[in-house]
């Protein structure tokens, strides 16, 4: 009898490995490939050159500052291997195989040991790897994929909370390491802030289940641990690098950057048809990344889920904030922000496929049938992503930097009017060491004392003054040459109309 429990056992854990490597293998194998070794701004992809050059410079990124992704994703830069690039996408696209591996394994863990459970695994992370919205930001330089890790990371914290009984030494463990990743977490993005009930959540239910009072204590006091990866931003900016958003070395600077402020008007700065229009999208993005089988399977998952009422409330909690957060923060971008809202629906779908598993209809398997039926329409889909979002495509923002930074005089000042032409510039000039005889001006961050100060400490021989009115016209660039000993000073700034154009002019 102990043989045949440890046999089974054994099983069990064979079968688990080759799912969750058969979770992962064909988003791999799918898209490994088009992992871009060139800049490019495809998927809403332009925040990439920000990111890297901090990152290359050893400095601080854009607000909220990123200190959990400058830290994590300079690892990948290690790599004797390929462009800085490159790299940047491999850490991004790693990020996603683990999100795939997590879903996989919270699924399997949420619905174990019902018959299907392996299959609802799969799928979810089948599905999940298929959508367009997911997969095209795990081939570019950016923090969703690594901030979707953080989501599945709280929720296996809170599956574990709702565990009844006293906890193992094993699980005790598991759980410090989770709390601290969960601080760090918030050191990634800010929308981190919106899986902060579910760690609450847990404790409490910690406390509920008569959990030694020890070990939530314990597990605040390591997720506060983790929130001291914002002490690397003040440390950075000490050493005034080339990008150096805030300058964070004072309370005042550090609030500005770490609050956002710079982006807070974006929230809550919808008009209310926007917002219905935004809201009645929903069920067409969902279309776009699943297909019209997903769509209803995950409908029908959601609504037929036999999982724990504590389970299902913490994804319906996910699901709504990722949608009413991306709806009422009005950028350009607000549809990655949905990313949470497709992990937890793409478990709705494997759900489906789980509660229908065993249906026989006239001896017909047709549970069985329904899940290869989903497995080929999102074989259709891999093909269809692939194609759509392959960041290579993409190569004019890289075409203008490498044309510009070429083109200008010696020693020139460059005016840049707004991120399309920045943050390029900034990756091929302070990530790549391009032209490192010209200067950079952002002209949108000349306001900021911040700024100023630190272009000082970068440029001592510069000189540059607030314009009346903040009007950067010719009047104010030539009065700019001729106290710079009349250096030759070049602008450029994007077109307005949807295409990436920038106009450039030298005085």
């Amino acid at each position: 009898m102990r043989v045949a429990k440890i046999i089974k056992k054994s099983s069990n854990k064979y079968i688990t490995l080759t799912v969750l490597f058969l979770s992962i293998i064909i988003p791999i194998g799918v898209y490994a490939g088009i992992l871009p070794t060139r800049y490019s701004i495809a998927n809403n992809g332009l925040d990439g050159g920000d990111l890297l050059a901090a990152l290359l410079t050893g400095g601080v990124a854009h607000p909220s500052g990123y200190p959990t992704y400058l830290v994590t994703a300079q690892i990948f830069q290690f790599l004797p291997w390929a462009s800085p690039f490159f790299k940047g996408a491999l850490f991004s696209f790693s990020a996603a195989i683990i999100t795939l591996l997590l879903t996989t394994l919270l699924s399997l863990k949420i619905n174990a040991p019902k018959n299907g459970a392996i299959a609802a695994g799969f799928v979810s992370a089948f599905c999940l790897g298929g959508s367009s919205l997911f997969m095209s930001q795990a081939v570019i330089v950016e923090v969703y994929t690594f901030q979707s890790c953080f989501v599945m990371v709280f929720l296996f914290w809170f599956w574990l909370s709702t565990q009844p009984g006293q906890a193992e030494r094993s699980k005790i463990w598991l759980m410090c390491i989770l709390s601290i990743i969960c601080g760090l977490s918030l050191g990634n993005h800010a929308t981190g802030l919106l899986l902060l009930p579910l760690f609450l959540g847990g404790l409490y239910l910690q406390i509920r289940n008569q959990w030694r009072l020890t070990y939530p204590l314990l597990f605040m006091v390591l997720f506060i641990a983790g929130l001291s990866i914002y002490l690397v931003i003040p440390w950075r900016a000490s050493f005034y690098p080339a990008v150096n958003w805030g300058n964070a070395q004072s309370w005042k600077n550090f609030l500005w950057l770490v609050g956002g402020e710079l982006y807070q008007g974006l929230l809550f700065n919808s008009t209310p048809l926007q917002l219905w229009e935004r809201l009645k999208a929903l069920s067409g993005i969902i279309l776009a990344n699943f297909g019209i089988i997903g769509l209803l399977f995950g409908i029908f998952g959601a609504f037929q889920s036999d999982l724990s009422k504590k389970i299902n409330w913490a994804l319906l909690y996910v699901f709504i904030t990722s949608v009413l957060f991306s709806a009422f923060y009005a950028s350009y971008d607000s549809t990655v922000y949905l990313l949470p809202a497709l992990i937890v629906f793409s478990i709705w779908i494997g759900n489906f496929i789980l509660k229908n598993w065993d249906g026989v209809w006239r001896k017909v398997a047709w549970g069985r049938l329904v899940f290869f039926f989903l497995l080929l329409t999102g074989a259709f889909l891999y093909y269809q992503t692939r194609q759509s979002i392959d960041p290579r495509r993409e190569h004019a923002a890289a075409d203008f930097a490498e044309s510009y930074l070429s083109s200008v005089p010696q020693g020139a000042i460059l005016l840049t009017g707004a991120d399309a032409d920045t943050f390029p510039l900034w990756y091929y000039h302070y990530g790549l060491g391009w032209r490192p005889d010209v200067k950079i001006i952002t002209l949108g961050l000349v306001q900021y004392d911040w700024y100023r100060d630190n272009l000082s400490h970068n440029f001592a021989d510069l000189k540059i003054s607030l314009p009346n009115n903040n009007l950067y016209d010719d009047t104010w660039i030539r009065e700019l040459s001729l106290n710079n000993n009349q250096t030759t000073v070049c602008r450029s700034w994007p077109i307005t109309d949807g295409r990436y154009e920038i106009n450039t002019k030298c005085y």
